[in-house]
């Protein structure tokens, strides 16, 4: 299953085989991590749909 998702994060507290095939290893659950995460993937969306709109404004 964690190969199968686009994008796979592990916790920071994960099993190192988890932690290797990750795109990305977070903090851990004790640490937020999630959160962390999700907040991480915000701010990347939030600045793609910025640059869209300008983007799309110029053509």
């Amino acid at each position: 299953m964690f190969q199968l998702c686009g994008y796979p994060v592990a916790m920071g507290n994960a099993i190192e085989e988890l932690k290797y095939i990750a795109n990305n290893v977070t903090d851990t659950n004790d640490n937020a991590g999630v959160a962390k995460t999700l907040e991480a993937f915000k701010l990347q969306l939030t600045m793609w749909n910025k640059q869209f709109h300008y983007r799309l404004e110029i053509a």
